[in-house]
């Protein structure tokens, strides 16, 4: 920075004229003016920091905090979450966009562009994002049908639950279905 105003400075006393392209209507005086300010602002920061210093403060970089495994894996569920949130919101659109005849998952992503529905991430949508789109949906349709059956399992009596089944094999079916789905 200080190389900057020196340089600035130099020119000036070189006789060259120069138009910043930031700020083309800036003229010497503005120019001389803005780097003798961050001359100064530089020294300010320079104080402060060497205060900080001498009154044992640890500056910037590393703080020494290491993410333990519990928090790494509440952020992953956090972020699991959102997802799973943001496929069942976009769900219904998706299969409307399947049902009008997109069938690739560039073709997907081209009409959720089109919709002016923001992508993950901010950019534009792309095929490996609608796939994972598509994946989070899938997840979450198979874990409602899991949530779905257990509810229907648990609400169902214990006396219903024990009745033989109607095939004649004389299997306890519901039963059968706890083991398997819950």
């Amino acid at each position: 920075m200080v190389a900057a105003g020196h340089f600035l400075l130099g020119l000036e006393k070189a006789g060259v004229d120069f138009v910043a392209a930031d700020m083309p209507q800036a003229n010497r005086l503005a120019i001389g003016i803005m780097s003798v300010m961050a001359q100064h602002e530089r020294e300010m920061i320079s104080t402060r920091t060497k205060a900080a210093k001498r009154r044992g403060v640890k500056l910037g970089g590393d703080r020494g905090y290491v993410i333990t495994a519990k928090a790494r894996a509440a952020g992953k569920t956090a972020r699991r979450a959102k997802a799973q949130a943001r496929a069942s919101d976009l769900a219904p659109v998706v299969k409307e966009l399947q049902a009008a005849g997109c069938e690739s998952l560039r073709a997907i992503a081209a009409g959720l562009e089109e919709r002016g529905i923001p992508a993950p991430r901010c950019g534009k949508w792309s095929a490996l994002q609608a796939a994972r789109l598509l994946g989070a949906a899938r997840r979450l349709s198979a874990e409602a049908y899991r949530l779905r059956n257990r509810v229907l399992l648990t609400s169902l009596t214990r006396a219903q639950a024990t009745r033989p089944l109607a095939n004649g094999t004389g299997g306890r079916g519901i039963e059968a279905r706890c083991a398997y789905g819950a």
